[in-house]
């Protein structure tokens, strides 16, 4: 049986971060190179393995390695 960590290791960071948005229902608009942008004038960088920059109207809101809570940040925002 596969475990988590195998699962997730298959996923580029930028391919992980897609899965996840789709899969909590937040569009994305557009994406280039390591940026993804999404609505409400947020960018998110992928930075690292699991690190992921947040971005909103150019100001850095916070580095994330937790997809869901930056997502769930996101729908809030």
């Amino acid at each position: 049986m596969e475990t988590e960590d195998a699962w997730l290791a298959q996923y580029s960071p930028k391919e992980l971060l897609l899965l996840v948005l789709a899969g909590m229902d937040i569009a994305v608009l557009s994406e280039d190179g390591n940026n993804v942008y999404v609505a409400n004038e947020y960018i998110i960088e992928v930075e690292g393995a699991s690190l992921y920059k947040l971005v909103h109207k150019g100001q850095v809101v916070a580095p994330f390695n937790d997809l869901i809570e930056m997502c769930n940040f996101i729908k809030i925002g």
